[in-house]
């Protein structure tokens, strides 16, 4: 169905709808990795996830086919690091102690 363009308070109303939607499905996902690295297996399973993606190695490479992979998978990375530090901030520092025993 096509949006009237001079219903304003009509797109307002969706734009709202529309952020609501998304701030709710946020929270979800925050929700879920927070269940996640409750466990010690699911901070062991992240903490891998970290490792594959190397978000602390260079994706320095002289190819720039081999450097764009591993700047893609860093990238993930990071993402995921991120989602990990909004559902806990103290989450990664308890998984580096865990990892440094």
């Amino acid at each position: 169905m096509e949006q009237d363009p001079f219903d304003i308070a009509g797109q307002e109303i969706d734009q709202i709808a529309q952020r609501n939607k998304e701030v709710l499905q946020r929270q979800q996902e925050i929700a879920d990795v927070l269940a996640i690295i409750k466990t010690a297996a699911g901070r062991r399973f992240i903490w891998r996830m970290l490792g594959i993606a190397g978000v602390y190695r260079s994706s320095f490479s002289s190819d720039l086919a081999v450097m764009a992979k591993a700047e893609g998978r860093r990238e993930f990375g990071l993402i995921i690091l991120a989602d990990v530090s909004e559902a806990d901030p103290m989450a990664y520092t308890n998984m580096l102690k865990e990892q440094n025993k």
